[in-house]
């Protein structure tokens, strides 16, 4: 207070300003939370069609007489999304697959953002391996393309 008994501005300001910036972190940290709560939802429901198709598949670890279902030969399949289509090839010795490649892909992008996952489903016996991170659609057209050759197989 000054000799007059009014308070002092700065003082007051400051009192002000003080609130101003609390309440600016607590609307910051509620716009982020936000965010990030947006973008967890986003991404479950861009994932949730790949999720219920997994979940309803066979486990890695199936028992062999599910292994040998499949007739030996070389079977192709075909997968597509919005980036294009591609082309997957499997090949089965004794029930087994011991093959696996993207045959064709005329997708936007090159296979070799997804020229793992040929040797994910060799290892797991199975298509149903995950998804490459950032590349969801162009695995999902190479697990639609491998579930095809396969369904010509058994």
């Amino acid at each position: 207070m000054n000799s007059k008994g009014q308070p002092n501005e700065p003082a007051a300001a400051s009192k002000a300003g003080s609130v101003r910036r609390k309440r600016a972190r607590r609307n910051l940290l509620t716009l982020g939370s936000a965010a990030v709560l947006a973008i967890y939802a986003a991404g479950y429901l861009r994932t949730a069609a790949a999720a219920h198709r997994l979940g309803a598949a066979a486990p890695a670890s199936a028992p062999k007489e599910s292994l040998l279902r499949y007739k030996d030969g070389l079977y192709y399949g075909e997968g597509s999304c919005r980036h294009g289509t591609l082309q997957a090839s499997v090949t089965i010795k004794a029930g087994r697959i011991v093959a696996a490649a993207i045959s064709a892909c005329h997708t936007r992008y090159s296979k070799n953002v997804i020229a793992a996952l040929p040797g994910r489903v060799i290892a797991r016996q199975s298509p149903d391996v995950d998804a490459i991170s950032g590349a969801t659609e162009s695995s999902e057209a190479f697990f639609d393309a491998l579930s095809e050759a396969l369904r010509k197989a058994e």
